[in-house]
């Protein structure tokens, strides 16, 4: 089971240290995670589709792609982050800004 960690906060091996938009339909999700660890995004129900790359950049980026949204979409949504590498899992709930 994933640890619940705030947005930012985390002494560990693994933390979600920021999220930002990246154009209309993308995020850029900051990460400190050993190499490995995958990232899964969950946004506030299922009418949301959201595609994070299979790794980070060398900066510790994830992209992440706003495959499919309600046509209505604004402004910042509720987003579940969850973070995992071999050993550990932690899980973020955050908001994050889209189609900006």
């Amino acid at each position: 089971m994933p640890v619940a960690q705030p947005l930012g906060e985390g002494d560990g091996p693994l933390a979600v240290l920021g999220v930002a938009s990246a154009g209309p339909d993308a995020l850029a999700v900051q990460v400190r995670a050993p190499h490995g660890a995958t990232l899964l995004a969950e946004g506030p129900d299922d009418r949301w589709f959201l595609a994070p790359a299979a790794a980070p950049d060398a900066e510790g980026v994830f992209s992440v792609e706003i495959a499919h949204r309600p046509k209505d979409a604004a402004g910042p949504i509720p987003l579940r982050l969850t973070l995992v590498s071999d050993a550990d899992a932690i899980e973020v709930e955050t908001h994050a800004p889209v189609g900006e």
